[in-house]
């Protein structure tokens, strides 16, 4: 089955939806055959299934059947990104799981690091994320914030359950069904003790192990969000029994 991503709202049965370039192009590529059987995404929260047509070089979704998925919980990233190559695998696999915001975090190991994400690679990211999105069906794009220090993220106001990123911590003890929660994630040399300070008092974030070693960080951010998925999952089917 061919996948497409369509306008935030298109999605309804019976509409003839056409295609972005972009979309056209994968499509062209691919040597897609007409009326090829397709699902498409919108990106917050529209499903639709039907398939695809062509006129006069343009690609076109038909919709034969649409939905609407469920907002998900917030499962909130915040990573220091100190290589903007392993930063966009974060945001490739961080949209497979279902990672709802991302947050590329400044910190005084990643300041002066020459290959750190900036803000002039954030587009890339964003694509990264969709294009992860429409191979998976995660019908929800993850939200890419601007790269932004602890100062900043702890002004931002999410309201989530903060978890602090730590291979002295304690094992997880459980996420709810609808528990929203922030991760945050150091690099390889860990935040300073000024910053854990900070993100202690300001943030109450309790401190959890990841995994025995220490951890790359684009490895601590996949555990992080496959902890979250996996307690949800785990609390819902509890719920439900």
């Amino acid at each position: 089955m061919k996948h497409v991503i369509v306008p935030v709202g298109s999605l309804e049965e019976g509409a003839r939806i056409r295609l972005d370039d972009e979309e056209s192009h994968h499509l062209d590529v691919r040597r897609v055959a007409a009326r090829a059987t397709a699902h498409a995404i919108d990106g917050q929260g529209g499903i639709g299934f039907g398939h695809v047509e062509a006129e006069n070089g343009r690609w076109h979704f038909v919709v034969e059947l649409a939905a609407m998925d469920a907002r998900p919980p917030m499962t909130l990233l915040a990573v220091a990104a100190g290589d903007r190559d392993r930063f966009l695998w974060v945001a490739e696999k961080s949209a497979e799981l279902g990672v709802t915001h991302l947050v590329p975090i400044e910190t005084s190991h990643t300041a002066s690091v020459a290959t750190r994400l900036r803000e002039s690679g954030l587009d890339k990211v964003r694509r990264r994320a969709r294009e992860a999105c429409k191979q998976a069906g995660n019908p929800w794009f993850p939200e890419v914030l601007e790269v932004a220090t602890l100062e900043q993220l702890s002004g931002a106001g999410h309201q989530v359950n903060w978890y602090l990123a730590d291979q002295q911590g304690i094992p997880h003890p459980g996420i709810g069904a609808q528990e929203s929660v922030g991760w945050l994630i150091g690099p390889e040399a860990g935040f300073t003790e000024r910053e854990v300070e900070f993100v202690e008092s300001t943030f109450a974030a309790r401190r959890i192990a990841l995994g025995r070693h220490v951890l790359r960080f684009e490895t601590a951010a996949i555990a992080a969000a496959v902890i979250s998925e996996h307690n949800r999952a785990t609390a819902a089917q509890a719920r439900r029994q």
